[in-house]
């Protein structure tokens, strides 16, 4: 959605302050914009990846468009998301929308969809064709991890039982002992790496054919002053991204070949 249709809904305050952002800041003289993420989250986001990950070079990509400069820190996720609150940070990146969230930031068009299925062990007895068969089971997703709205409404009826430890790795070891009965994860990529790594190969364990999507966005602090000018241009920047063309052949770097290769 580009700055023209996206004015309508936001208001003529909010126009005037775009308008005047974008004829008092000019790309030679504006400061960097700064950005937080967190590691541990490949293909998305980790300091070891090239580029920072997914979502950083999309981000800078982005703003790119806009003629602007991009800083991006990695920190642990809780410590980026609260020196965001805090004012440290313009925006932190990604997260998937929950309630809490909502409460205290806005969140940017999406940056990504996710696609995660349930992750078993080959020889489990567990077999579902949709998320409600599942009932009754133990799932494991990491602290941090946000599960998708049906997965929420489950937990929250007790139909799912959740287990969360600090990290993926961890959720995988869990799961061949037995103390969980599958686990949340993107199986075109992040899947078959935790197994290779684990088991040295993904013969070890299967899928079950039920997508869980949620989309990954920048959240930008509700009530920073001027939010909602940033919050359009990071959009507008976005668009023309995905217009471009650069968008798609960044997601091929990091996700599409990751998954032919592995």
């Amino acid at each position: 959605m580009g700055v023209e249709r996206v004015y309508p809904m936001l208001g003529r305050t909010v126009i005037a302050g775009v308008l005047l952002a974008a004829v008092s800041v000019s790309p030679g003289h504006a400061e960097p914009v700064r950005l937080v993420t967190g590691p541990d989250y490949a293909p998305f986001a980790d300091p070891d990846l090239p580029e920072g990950g997914l979502v950083p070079a999309l981000a800078r990509a982005a703003y790119d468009t806009l003629g602007r400069e991009v800083e991006i820190a990695f920190r642990p996720w809780s410590r980026g998301y609260h020196k965001t609150l805090r004012g440290k940070y313009t925006a932190t990146l990604p997260y998937v929308e929950t309630p809490e969230r909502k409460d205290a930031y806005r969140y940017s068009d999406p940056l990504y969809t996710v696609r995660r299925k349930p992750m078993v062990m080959a020889d489990s007895d567990v077999r579902a064709d949709d998320l409600g068969e599942l009932s009754g089971h133990i799932a494991c997703l990491p602290v941090g991890y946000a599960p998708a709205r049906r997965v929420q409404d489950m937990l929250a009826d007790g139909d799912l039982r959740r287990h969360k430890p600090m990290s993926m790795r961890k959720c995988l070891r869990t799961l061949e002992r037995g103390r969980v009965d599958f686990v949340l994860v993107n199986s075109a990529t992040e899947g078959p790496a935790l197994a290779r790594e684990r088991f040295g190969g993904t013969d070890a364990v299967r899928f079950l054919d039920i997508p869980i999507r949620q989309t990954l966005h920048a959240i930008f602090p509700r009530e920073r002053e001027g939010v909602q000018a940033e919050l359009a241009r990071f959009n507008e920047g976005l668009q023309r991204l995905r217009e471009s063309g650069r968008y798609e052949r960044i997601v091929n770097r990091f996700v599409n070949r990751r998954a032919r290769d592995q």
